[in-house]
């Protein structure tokens, strides 16, 4: 059959054109596409010549026919530099010819979806170029539309109008038309398969802690990210991101020690404690003296009772006081234990106090400006406060969130293991460790029997942490309490 050896010519038109384009994979897409679109145009008109000669106009039809598909080929040949590709030698169909021609014109997109499987092909090998794959879908789109391919048996004698041939069919195969993902370029950024550490982040004003790592997500592409201690938005400082196995160790890094700086504002209270909630003027009847603001903030240092703010994460009959309050519910609160290691005067000019605070983990710097106020019977609020440091991470070493890119990140990442260096460290054989990723128990090393209760980091000859593990007591066993090898993990 003609139409059968046009098919194949432009099968292997392509795949020829694709061979000797290897390094120019858009003029080898172009190759079959050209050649396809001639294809469907040349369908189109041997399906109109033929409904035009059943009115008696045979021997016009068959010229116009017979002219038209050449010159569509040889134009097609001529681009494809392909010798011999002329249709002189194509009569016009029979009825048998015809009718097997329109039911190939309806499976012509199985044609158009191989022409896109050289497109995907070509953009998968050129890698970053998707030209070849968009020209694919525009050009056979563009053909269909030309062609007016009938979807049911026309007995029209007149050509259809352009346009209205394939709404039905085009929503029919819309699902074998719809191209595959196109995979991208590798980055060119060289990192392991997995962002592990953390990065120290000074959060900027107004922005929460959850900005922060919405920002790092989207600029990494990771989704495991943390961070290890809630600021408020006007708060600025240390805040400690965690990638992936490193979120394991969040709890650790949230119970170390913090160090603050903060300005209390004296004469005035506010509803949640700090310079963002509602302000109510406190009368007094005189200003406290410098000696009288070192006396009150000696009263604070040491192991002391503390009432969170209203305002807080911390739960009452398992919901969070901010929740409640918001809503203008009663609040129960109950005062909590909390140490303040060191608490320094830095400066003092009325209304404001300057302080330093090295604090452990659950105390509240705006519940302690809140207090100190109290004790001096002014008033008082937080209103400015920076976080210097969280366990080892400093202010001096924290990116500003403007200067972090992806590429940096692999570079500013700390280590897993820098905040372990305050945990007891062991090293167990490679026997152990699988019995203990798998759950089992284990007799343990003399020297964790000292160490009840508490987390034990696991490390391999080169300090790399692998896993925390617990000393049982009463049982003389160590059982794995957290994994972060990846290893180990499967």
């Amino acid at each position: 059959m003609t139409f059968l050896f046009v098919i194949m010519l432009a099968r292997q038109a392509g795949s020829a054109d694709y061979d000797r384009h290897a390094r120019e994979p858009v003029a080898a897409s172009l190759a079959a596409f050209v050649l396809l679109g001639a294809i469907f145009y040349t369908l189109t008109e041997w399906r109109t010549q033929a409904g035009g000669a059943t009115n008696g106009n045979t021997a016009t039809a068959d010229a116009a026919a017979t002219t038209e598909v050449s010159e569509e080929l040889e134009r097609a040949g001529r681009f494809l530099s392909i010798p011999g590709a002329k249709a002189n030698a194509l009569s016009r169909p029979n009825a048998d010819e015809y009718g097997t021609m329109r039911a190939l014109g309806r499976s012509l997109f199985g044609d158009y979806l191989f022409a896109v499987e050289l497109g995907f092909a070509d953009t998968r090998r050129s890698g970053e170029n998707q030209t070849a794959a968009d020209l694919a879908i525009l050009m056979l789109l563009a053909c269909v539309v030309r062609s007016g391919l009938p979807t049911q048996k026309n007995t029209s004698s007149s050509r259809p109008e352009h346009g209205t041939m394939l709404v039905r069919t085009i929503k029919v195969k819309a699902t074998r038309l719809r191209p595959r993902k196109i995979p991208m370029p590798k980055s060119k950024i060289t990192r392991p398969e997995k962002l592990q550490g953390f990065l120290v982040i000074n959060k900027p004003p107004r922005w929460t802690s959850f900005d922060v790592v919405a920002k790092l997500r989207s600029l990494t592409g990771e989704r495991n990210i943390g961070h290890a201690g809630t600021l408020d938005p006007f708060a600025t400082g240390v805040l400690v991101c965690a990638f992936n196995e490193a979120l394991g160790l969040i709890d650790h890094v949230r119970a170390m020690e913090k160090v603050y700086r903060g300005r209390v504002r004296l004469g005035q209270s506010s509803d949640t404690d700090d310079i963002d909630g509602s302000k109510k003027v406190v009368d007094q009847k005189a200003r406290p003296t410098e000696k009288a603001v070192r006396l009150t903030l000696a009263k604070f240092s040491g192991t002391i009772e503390q009432l969170p703010p209203k305002y807080s994460a911390v739960k009452v009959a398992g919901r969070r006081m901010y929740e409640l309050a918001r809503k203008g519910l009663p609040i129960k609160r109950e005062p909590r234990k909390v140490t303040i290691h060191e608490l320094n005067l830095l400066a003092y000019a009325y209304p404001f106090i300057d302080i330093e605070a090295r604090v452990a983990s659950g105390t509240y710097i705006r519940a302690l400006a809140r207090d100190v106020g109290a004790e001096l019977k002014t008033g008082g609020f937080l209103e400015e406060l920076v976080r210097h440091r969280v366990g080892p991470f400093t202010l001096e070493e924290a990116h500003e969130i403007g200067d972090v890119t992806a590429e940096k990140v692999v570079r500013q990442l700390v280590p897993m293991e820098t905040v372990i260096e305050d945990l007891p460290q062991i090293t167990l054989s490679a026997h152990d460790l699988e019995r203990l990723a798998h759950g089992q128990r284990i007799k343990p090393p003399a020297a964790v029997r000292t160490m009840p209760g508490q987390d034990i980091a696991v490390v391999d000859e080169k300090g790399a942490l692998l896993m925390f593990v617990r000393y049982d007591a009463q049982d003389d066993v160590i059982k794995s309490s957290k994994i972060f090898d990846e290893k180990l993990k499967r």
